[in-house]
């Protein structure tokens, strides 16, 4: 089996954060990733390799948001602190945040969750989420069929509707 390296470099904050990542040809087996902050090594982890990490950044703090198809870690970049905040067993495609609440976007969910990663409020989907972007306090869902849905966050729940 052979496998590809991959080295990503994000800049925040004054920070310099780097990922490398070795990922096998094979989607059922492990990829790893090391994380390191300004030089100093921070987390090491493996991942199902069949989806390469994704990355957000929290609007507010110096917090990077990693995830993988299945976890997502929230590193803390002034700390040097990594913390798994949420697995999941449906594929994680976004994460995004409504009201100053994080939202994760699964292929046929979207998931209200805490910011230490207990989920409050689910919304199933009819078809798998290709993509997800917000306006203003709303969530936009387009499937692979193209129809393009809505959520928001009203008294604790997601309230989901057709465009």
């Amino acid at each position: 089996m052979t496998r590809q390296e991959y080295e990503d470099v994000i800049c925040l904050g004054g920070h310099v954060v780097r990922v490398s990542q070795s990922v096998p040809d094979s989607a059922t087996a492990l990829a790893e990733a090391d994380l390191h902050v300004d030089g100093a090594p921070v987390h090491t982890w493996t991942f199902p390799s069949w989806q390469r990490l994704r990355w957000g950044v929290h609007q507010q703090g110096l917090k990077l948001l990693i995830w993988t198809a299945r976890e997502l870690r929230i590193v803390d970049i002034a700390a040097r602190r990594a913390v798994v905040a949420y697995r999941s067993n449906e594929d994680l495609k976004f994460v995004h945040f409504l009201r100053e609440q994080m939202v994760l976007i699964c292929e046929t969910s979207v998931r209200l969750t805490t910011d230490r990663g207990e989920e409050t409020a689910r919304l199933e989907v009819p078809e798998v989420v290709v993509d997800a972007w917000v306006e203003g306090d709303r969530l936009y869902l387009r499937d692979q069929e193209g129809a393009v849905l809505n959520a928001s966050v009203h008294d604790g729940t997601l309230v989901g509707s057709p465009r």
